[in-house]
């Protein structure tokens, strides 16, 4: 093989591992979100600290940087509303320190408390 050929092998394999780079923190956000909408929904059931505590264990599950000052969770029983919120940022590096990029999440999930059923006795 010529010269020309190992540099474009070189090049797509570093385009690859580059992209996984890239792409990892914004499926862990997304895998995060959707643990927070499971969560909400769980609340209906459960209590605000109990679904916090599940979030902070999933957040380090998940190596998402979220502790207890930037997750917000609250269940409003006058609104009849629950909202769970997250806001943070991950820094990502592409290998040899080329290029570095800062994802900014601020995911947040409303889910609606479901009226109690009237029962008559």
């Amino acid at each position: 093989m010529r010269l020309k050929n190992y540099i474009i092998i070189a090049v797509l394999i570093y385009g690859g591992v580059a992209g996984v780079r890239l792409g990892t923190p914004y499926i862990r956000n997304k895998i995060f979100s959707h643990e927070m909408g499971i969560q909400a929904h769980l609340m209906n059931y459960g209590t605000v600290i109990r679904a916090r505590n599940r979030l902070l264990d999933s957040a380090r599950g998940y190596k998402v940087p979220v502790n207890g000052d930037n997750l917000v969770v609250v269940k409003d029983e006058e609104r009849g509303l629950i909202r769970v919120e997250a806001k943070y940022s991950m820094t990502v590096t592409v290998p040899f320190g080329l290029y570095s990029y800062t994802w900014y999440f601020h995911p947040v999930v409303l889910e609606k408390i479901p009226p109690k059923p009237q029962r008559s006795f």
